[in-house]
């Protein structure tokens, strides 16, 4: 992503996102999501509860940031556990 596609998409976030009080509850929702999930475990149910949390989170928001950031945390957890598996 170059420096005026990350301008527009925070520019289209402030429009989805409708006041500070919000953005500050998305990074304080993102925080929760990741200290929930941040112990990994490679089991089904630890993945389906990073799923549903995930999708709760869309479901809040709503707006592309969002996306990324749920995205950018949970590909960071898929790092994660390949790495614990290699060990």
């Amino acid at each position: 992503m170059n420096l005026e596609e990350a301008h527009l998409q925070i520019k289209e976030m402030w429009k989805a996102v409708k006041s500070k009080n919000e953005i500050a509850q998305l990074i304080l929702d993102l925080w929760i999501f990741l200290k929930n999930h941040w112990q990994v475990k490679d089991t089904d149910e630890y993945w389906e509860q990073v799923v549903k949390d995930q999708n709760d989170f869309y479901k809040k928001y709503k707006c592309d940031f969002a996306i990324d950031l749920i995205f950018a945390c949970t590909n960071e957890l898929e790092r994660r556990v390949k790495k614990m598996r290699e060990m």
